[in-house]
């Protein structure tokens, strides 16, 4: 969602950077919640990418 948000953000240039942080905060939080999900068990192939 947050994501979808920054994006449309980004169509005016006043609201363009705070849509761009919009965005890669929604994407470091969809990384962080898939990293921390219990299904993986080794972060051998994680750490080596």
């Amino acid at each position: 969602m947050l994501f979808i948000f920054g994006l449309k953000m980004l169509g005016s240039p006043q609201t363009a950077r705070r849509g761009n942080l919009v965005s890669s905060s929604g994407m470091f939080l969809a990384v962080l919640v898939t990293l921390l999900d219990q299904s993986i068990i080794d972060f051998t192939w994680i750490i080596v990418g």
